[in-house]
């Protein structure tokens, strides 16, 4: 399994509001934004929202690969994060993580971890 830990906030064309992979653009979800499907949800933005643990919501998104939760008062990496098998990009930096629970080591698809 190849990982990045990166040290430093990743923006994924920000500008667009559009999360590219693998030539293929997805539309990023934010609070503001509600799919009427959460299996539509492959890009999510909720950073800056003031969240202190990892939304439990996020198991319903079994097709989440970029997620950024970044700029919150998150302190743990919880079971939630262990569920998303198809995510690649999580982006958490700007928090104050104190725990990563060993569940999260187990993320086969996960590329990239900004911290």
């Amino acid at each position: 399994m190849r990982l990045t830990f990166c040290l430093t906030l990743i923006c994924f064309a920000c500008a667009s509001q559009k999360y590219e992979y693998k030539g293929r653009k997805y539309k990023i979800y934010n609070q503001e934004s509600k799919p009427s499907n959460p299996k539509d949800v492959y890009a999510l933005d909720l950073s800056g929202k003031g969240i202190e643990s990892i939304p439990p919501m996020l198991v319903d998104l079994s097709n989440l690969i970029y997620l950024n939760l970044s700029r919150n008062q998150i302190h743990e990496l919880d079971i939630n994060l262990c569920k998303l098998a198809k995510v690649k990009v999580i982006v958490m930096s700007e928090n104050e993580i104190k725990k990563i629970n060993d569940c999260f080591f187990e993320l086969v698809s996960l590329e990239t971890l900004s911290l």
